[in-house]
């Protein structure tokens, strides 16, 4: 533990989600301001940040933070529906927007010219009070930022529906 009782992992991932705000050298690095999904209808109030990081290597980092998110999404839960407890990329790009009109997840492209859903690797696990703080490396992809620039990103429930919603941008000021 260090100071305030937070431990080193999550003063890294505090450090890592704050990075964007350093100044223009970093202001590539697309993040999202999560807030509760326009037409979600249940009791989960979900709020949070995402950010993005591209790496020279082309892998992509991708961490959060959320509070208010399903505890169905746990490390004990092994049964989930397709599609649960994860962030989702889609082609839209206004969260006001019904499920059908937000368009597909954006699959991102091997090398190899297949394509792939990338964000099954995006599985959060959260905590009995509703908090998920973590940091990931996806996997090697043929992403760009402009690709991800202004869509939508879901979070979505232990039934694998939407509950959150953030348009990706960039969150530094230059």
């Amino acid at each position: 533990m260090t100071r305030r009782g937070r431990s080193s992992s999550e003063m890294a991932l505090a450090s890592f989600l704050a990075a964007c705000y350093c100044g223009p050298a970093i202001a590539k690095n697309p993040s999202v301001d999560i807030e509760p999904y326009l037409n979600y209808r249940g009791s989960l109030r979900v709020r949070g940040v995402a950010k993005f990081v591209f790496n020279a290597d082309d892998s992509i980092d991708f961490a959060w933070r959320l509070s208010g998110a399903d505890i169905r999404c746990s490390h004990a839960v092994s049964q989930l529906a397709l599609g649960a407890c994860r962030f989702e990329l889609h082609q839209g790009r206004r969260c006001s927007e019904p499920l059908e009109q937000l368009g597909k997840l954006i699959l991102a492209r091997r090398k190899s010219g297949a394509s792939e859903d990338p964000w099954s690797a995006t599985r959060y696990n959260v905590s009995i009070d509703g908090q998920s703080n973590e940091a990931r490396e996806m996997l090697k992809l043929d992403l760009t930022q402009n690709e991800i620039f202004g869509h939508a990103l879901l979070v979505t429930d232990a039934d694998g529906m939407p509950v959150a919603c953030g348009s990706v941008t960039s969150a530094c000021i230059t």
